[in-house]
């Protein structure tokens, strides 16, 4: 893991070296993470709360984010997620996608830390704001504070699963374990930027979010909203404003 993050965050050094290199400069949305705030102890967590990342994974979210942050060479938009759900190219091994499958299933589905409270974000609703953001970028030509494109909906890892079961109709066992020592253990984000900045909001509660997902799941096919790249790039009149999506 340390590896990875190491090289994701050479990588993405060298992509802005790069965009600084360019005669045209181009616009940049970089794709962070709740993780950069560790363990907060005021919920909802807004975008001024302190960066105080506990695992390698976060801390490379939160040194990009500073490199960005004192850019000035272009217009960058950062996007904090919050435990982003609902794509059937998601890894199998994260919370949401690994119990949907054991619940369809009919396996165990194992919870590490029954009382951790997170909020949880719909693809579509993450899409939204990410096209928004591009919006902004184009019309406004000026960068963007942080932004949260989270639901502050706290939903423990308990009645999360709870939740699965009851929209699969499953009877698998629910085991619990304690929580791990690598994550942060409560996070909600409150999302009031992204609604006066950009119009955001979450359309899609988890109960319906997890629905939808689960019924891609079962028929193995999902129609997804139009391709973000085709959304950008058929608004682009100009490579000037060519776009970094990371």
């Amino acid at each position: 893991m340390l590896e990875f993050t190491s090289f994701r965050t050479t990588s993405t050094m060298r992509f802005l070296g790069l965009c600084k290199s360019l005669p045209n400069k181009p616009w940049f949305i970089y794709a962070s993470s709740r993780e950069v705030y560790g363990e907060q102890k005021e919920l909802p967590v807004t975008e001024s709360a302190s960066i105080d990342p506990i695992n390698n994974y976060a801390k490379g979210k939160a040194f990009i984010e500073e490199q960005i942050t004192s850019s000035k060479d272009f217009n960058v938009a950062i996007l904090r997620f919050s435990n982003v759900y609902g794509g059937l190219l998601d890894h199998n091994s994260r919370v949401i996608p690994a119990l949907c499958i054991n619940a369809l299933r009919g396996d165990p589905i194992k919870i590490e830390g029954k009382e951790c409270v997170f909020d949880f974000t719909y693809l579509d609703d993450v899409i939204e704001g990410i096209c928004l953001t591009v919006k902004y970028l184009q019309s406004e030509k000026s960068s963007l504070p942080a932004i949260h494109l989270t639901t502050n909906s706290p939903c423990t890892l308990e009645n999360l699963a709870k939740t699965i079961l009851k929209v699969t109709k499953s009877d698998s066992r629910i085991d619990f374990y304690p929580p791990r020592n690598f994550d942060v253990t409560k996070f909600h984000g409150d999302f009031t930027r992204a609604k006066e900045l950009l119009g955001w909001s979450p359309k899609h509660s988890l109960e319906v979010g997890l629905s939808k997902f689960i019924k891609s799941l079962q028929n193995n096919t999902q129609e997804y909203p139009n391709n973000i790249d085709m959304v950008i790039y058929e608004n682009i009149k100009s490579y000037s404003w060519l776009p970094s999506l990371l």
